[in-house]
């Protein structure tokens, strides 16, 4: 029985996974969302969507519209929202990684006889937990992968 499994895992994993081969996905965005085209080139331009159409896709950035035609294209992707979750553990681990650094260097400069090491300590914590927010709710997901 055991062994049946086995061999039907990896059959039953691959009919879940999607297929990002397939061009619809980003003629279906809607205008104005914030997306990200990775060139074959290697180049990322983030902006917002202007169109996407069967051979092209057009991104308003921040300096220009630029027209990618699909060819070019290795990866089209939306960008994510912010979950509550993604914010929590961010706002955590950053206010952890800043709450040692603000002490060490709080130990630091009290012992020269300089700074307050609460204060230090205290602006440190929060200035992680701001950073980490913001590592929390980055990135995109990837909607379209060429070929």
């Amino acid at each position: 029985m055991l062994s049946r499994v086995a061999l039907l895992l990896p059959l039953v994993l691959s009919a879940q996974a999607k297929d990002l081969t397939f061009w619809d996905p980003a003629t279906s965005l809607t205008k104005g969302e914030n997306i990200k085209v990775t060139k074959k080139a290697g180049c990322a331009i983030h902006g917002q969507l202007i169109n996407a159409t069967a051979d092209a896709i057009s991104v308003q950035t921040k300096k220009a519209e630029l027209t990618i035609p699909r060819p070019e294209i290795a990866t089209v992707g939306t960008k994510l929202k912010a979950s509550n979750t993604g914010k929590i553990v961010g706002a955590a681990i950053g206010a952890v990684g800043g709450l040692a650094a603000g002490a060490a260097l709080g130990t630091r400069l009290s012992n020269e006889g300089q700074g307050d090491k609460a204060a230090l300590t205290a602006a440190g914590t929060a200035l992680g937990a701001a950073l980490g927010i913001g590592w929390g709710i980055q990135g995109y997901k990837a909607i379209y992968k060429g070929q």
